[in-house]
């Protein structure tokens, strides 16, 4: 993915990393081809829409397309894992039994559950993950504000050499100062 941008030396850090990251990554423990991660994503999106309860009359259309989609295509690739596993996610949920709650025998999941538990595993690995690598992204950059205005203002702050206690100081901040080499004495009140 990096190789898509790196030359250019910039990118639009959603659309080009936190969104197909985590969907390539859970395609691929998932035995999804990454040829098919577009629809994977589209799938996915379409799952969390209809969770939010905000889609138009025309995007639950496209949803409900969708998610048919993704039950034919993963009913297609669970009877294929069950006739040849893998290693993937996949073969491991085919050939695990369960205690039937009803009657406590011992069974296979059946295609219901087992396109339950992927369409969880694909839209909250997908979203959650995006989410936080974009959160920390957008942290680590309003990091960098703070320190350059901390920075900015080193005049009024004494610096010394030696180690001094900075318990009261927040640890993120600590963090932040110590990358830069910077250590503060504390201040007189």
């Amino acid at each position: 993915m990096i190789d898509n941008f790196i030359e250019r030396g910039e990118c639009d850090f959603i659309r080009e990393f936190t969104t197909p990251l985590p969907v390539y990554v859970i395609a691929d423990q998932l035995g999804v081809p990454r040829k098919d991660a577009n629809a994977f994503k589209r799938w996915s999106d379409s799952f969390a829409r209809r969770l939010s309860q905000m889609a138009s009359a025309e995007e639950q259309v496209e949803d409900a397309e969708n998610i048919v989609a993704f039950q034919l295509y993963f009913a297609k690739m669970i009877d294929e894992r069950r006739k040849k596993p893998c290693d993937d996610i996949i073969s491991d949920l085919v050939v695990t039994d369960i205690e039937d709650p009803d009657n406590g025998a011992v069974r296979p999941l059946n295609m219901e559950e087992l396109q339950s538990i992927l369409q969880q595993l694909m839209v909250a690995g997908d979203e959650i993950t995006t989410s936080a690598i974009t959160g920390g992204m957008l942290a680590r950059k309003e990091m960098n504000v703070a320190f350059a205005a901390i920075l900015s203002r080193l005049d009024n702050i004494r610096l010394v050499e030696e180690k001094c206690d900075l318990s009261y100081w927040p640890n993120i901040i600590l963090r932040g100062l110590k990358e830069l080499h910077i250590r503060f004495d504390k201040r007189a009140a």
